[in-house]
């Protein structure tokens, strides 16, 4: 039997890339959807192409009379005082309650593609992802976050294999006047 060297080279790297491969993050145990509907702010994230240059950055979930959540999400492009966007678009509900179909035009996925994979038991923080670690999004139910939480938050999101490498803090500061939440 003959092997050559790019035989070698192609198995060895089959094998390096399958050690290194993931599977998909875990989502948290329980979640209580009339709790989890509001406004979040973003506090972090690893930011998909079609959000950069974004801050200013809130999700606003409000459950539809057919138990879908419809879903806004806004920013500000360019800075706080930069031109509103905002999409909407709805969470279809799965069997799993951390799992959740969304979609905001288009063809609907036919898979769970949005997913909470760490939250407070007090509902005032919470880390969302997909299938895949990247990208994900920390949030908050106000625009800053203590400081000792964040950090504690990207060590438990280190420890479970995200890479913070790219996570990026989003800009919050001046969005708001006092006492409100969007004054847009």
């Amino acid at each position: 039997m003959k092997i050559n060297i790019l035989s070698i080279l192609s198995i060895s790297l089959l094998g390096s890339v399958l050690s290194t491969a993931q599977a998909s993050p875990s989502v948290v145990g329980q979640l209580e959807i009339g709790r989890y509907l509001g406004t979040w702010y973003e506090i972090a994230s690893v930011k998909p192409p079609f959000q950069q240059g974004c801050a200013c950055v809130t999700a606003e979930y409000a459950l539809n009379e057919d138990q879908s959540v419809q879903v806004i999400n806004s920013c500000r492009q360019g800075g706080s005082k930069g031109e509103v966007f905002s999409v909407k678009g709805v969470a279809l509900p799965t069997e799993d309650p951390a799992k959740f179909i969304v979609s905001f035009a288009g063809p609907v996925p036919v898979e769970a593609n949005y997913w909470v994979v760490d939250l407070d038991e007090d509902y005032g923080w919470a880390v969302v992802s997909g299938p895949t670690y990247t990208p994900f999004w920390i949030l908050s139910r106000t625009p800053s976050l203590d400081p000792v939480r964040f950090e504690d938050i990207r060590g438990r999101l280190g420890e479970r294999g995200f890479d913070l490498s790219a996570l990026v803090p989003t800009l919050q500061e001046g969005c708001w006047a006092a006492g409100q939440q969007q004054a847009w």
